[in-house]
């Protein structure tokens, strides 16, 4: 044998049996059992041996599929204990789990019959137990009268039982747990053939009991991750103890049961669409789609055929049937954010879904039912909207079924700091950085600040404290100024001479600030401002901004 045999050969050696080699070790016992017995294969194709002998061979074929039939831990415990009982032809077993500490704990305990039985009946059993634990092998009682350390027990009077084993439960050498069994019958004796299948079984019901710990352990992470996801949304997602805000949580609770219609009203940046995800996820449509479509962000040509679908060919660039937002959120919650962008044309649509739950695609006369809960939001003052006759009342009164009002950050005072904290902690753990601090001056300078873009912009300027400074940094006040553009913005305004230049270098100020911290989105800048992409532009133009300077 060459040098490159014999390394191989070591290495088998040295390698530790795995779960396989435990399938193998069970096949190799149940041949020799079948061997020495003389058992053959029946025309049915049935293991059967001469003379009607025991029923091992059948009985150890039936655990092996059954044991390995679930991942379920509690059910495959059910069936090792109720396997061996039955090999062993005894009356009662328990089974005793290790535990990350090394202790053995009470698993589960049945009884011949399959039924589940107390841990107090058990006295004598965590003996037995302790000791196949200690040793590591099987241990046999076959007369437990006639045993030194067993026949003067109380319990083993009482119970009249008259044998006993204990069986290890190893993985790789470690021991997984035990199982013990006891009769108080006479039963015929195992001999050592028996003992040697019912420790290799041992050894296949440990490989077992470990992959149903990983898949339940598998199963706990999913169940973990499906509730850190739906946290995003839940009340732990919505950050402050104002009361303003704590008004906000309150009614949430009360009508996320409901399929009522919800209008939300507040400036951009108060969260909105957070208050829109925590109704949907609390509802009983809370396992359906969460549909969210920015009407403002749609052009009006396109926003129709955007929430109600189309047909193929029904207008230029039509090349295929598509469904709408509507259809897409059937038996769900549908956002319809910037509401009051919604053109009358399309409005007339919006009201016979409010009103009967129906649609039409563009270039159908089929009308199609939907299930669909409706929440709306905008920025603009609806009520305004309508007086001016730029919004349906009908329309608007059957939105308007459940009122909420957003507050803005400024009149919530108390949560910028608690907001602030939880942005830094947020960003600082995305990125793997140290948190920075920010000083009791930088703070009060966050509390003075009118936040017109409110939790967005606090959101966005703790981002870029994170991004911008060193690890654990000291934020001072003089910083939190320069990064909210505001650093000498005071004295020069009041170098105007009068009210309207004063107002109109504050606003030029402040609306070039708020595009550049959106990178010259002018979409992006007008959400934030609260007005619309066209105002927004008028006024460019009038202070003559860009993004050259």
């Amino acid at each position: 044998m060459d040098d490159k045999s014999n390394k191989k050969q070591g290495e088998r050696k040295r390698r530790k049996p795995g779960p396989l080699d435990h399938f193998a070790e069970i096949g190799g016992e149940l041949k020799k059992w079948r061997d020495s017995a003389g058992a053959q294969e029946d025309s049915k194709g049935r293991i059967v041996t001469p003379g009607g002998a025991n029923s091992t061979f059948q009985d150890l074929l039936h655990i092996s599929a059954s044991i390995n039939s679930t991942l379920n831990l509690q059910e495959l415990l059910r069936k090792i204990v109720d396997s061996v009982i039955r090999v062993t032809d005894c009356d009662r077993g328990f089974l005793m789990l290790r535990n990350e500490k090394g202790d053995l704990t009470f698993a589960i305990a049945r009884s011949k019959d399959e039924k589940d039985l107390d841990e107090k009946c058990f006295e004598i059993s965590q003996t037995i137990a302790r000791e196949t634990a200690d040793t590591g092998e099987p241990v046999v009682v076959d007369s437990v009268q006639n045993h030194e350390t067993y026949r003067d027990q109380e319990s083993i009077v009482d119970l009249e039982i008259k044998a006993a084993y204990g069986l290890p439960l190893k993985f790789e050498d470690r021991l997984v747990g035990v199982i013990y069994v006891d009769s108080n019958r006479i039963s015929q004796r195992l001999t050592d053939t028996d003992l040697s299948i019912i420790r290799s079984f041992g050894a296949q019901a440990a490989v077992a009991i470990e992959n149903a710990k990983k898949h339940g352990e598998l199963e706990h992470s999913v169940q973990d991750l499906k509730k850190q996801l739906a946290g995003q949304f839940d009340f732990s997602g919505i950050i402050g103890r104002s009361k303003a805000l704590q008004e906000v949580i309150d009614t949430i609770k009360r009508i996320a049961p409901v399929s009522s219609n919800v209008l939300i009203q507040g400036e951009s940046g108060t969260g909105k669409e957070l208050v829109a995800r925590a109704i949907h996820h609390n509802s009983h449509r809370k396992d359906k789609v969460f549909y969210p479509i920015n009407c403002a962000a749609i052009p009006e040509s396109l926003l129709e055929s955007a929430l109600f679908g189309h047909l193929k060919g029904s207008f230029t660039g039509a090349d295929a049937d598509r469904k709408g937002a509507f259809e897409t959120a059937n038996g769900g919650t549908i956002f319809l954010d910037e509401v009051a962008e919604i053109p009358r044309s399309v409005q007339a649509k919006l009201l016979r879904v409010l009103q009967d739950g129906e649609i039409q695609r563009i270039g159908s006369d089929a009308t199609i039912n939907v299930d669909v809960r409706i929440i709306a939001a905008t920025n603009k003052n609806l009520m305004k909207e309508v007086r001016e006759g730029k919004f349906r009342d009908d329309v608007y009164y059957r939105l308007n079924v459940v009122p909420i009002r957003m507050p803005p950050l400024r009149e919530r005072p108390a949560d910028i700091i608690l907001l602030s904290e939880h942005f830094l902690e947020r960003y600082s753990k995305l990125n793997d950085k140290k948190r920075p601090i920010l000083t009791s001056e930088a703070k009060k300078r966050l509390l003075n600040y009118n936040w017109p873009g409110n939790v967005r912009v606090l959101e966005n300027l703790m981002e870029r404290i994170v991004a911008l400074h060193e690890e654990g940094k000291i934020i001072d006040a003089p910083e939190v100024e320069k990064l909210l553009g505001i650093e000498g913005a005071g004295k020069a305004v009041l170098e105007k001479s009068s009210l309207k230049e004063i107002l109109d270098a504050y606003e030029s100020q402040f609306i070039r600030k708020t595009l550049m911290t959106n990178s010259w989105n002018v979409t992006k800048a007008a959400q934030v401002l609260g007005i619309s992409r066209q105002v927004l532009h008028n006024k460019i133009r009038k202070y003559n901004l860009s993004a050259e300077g």
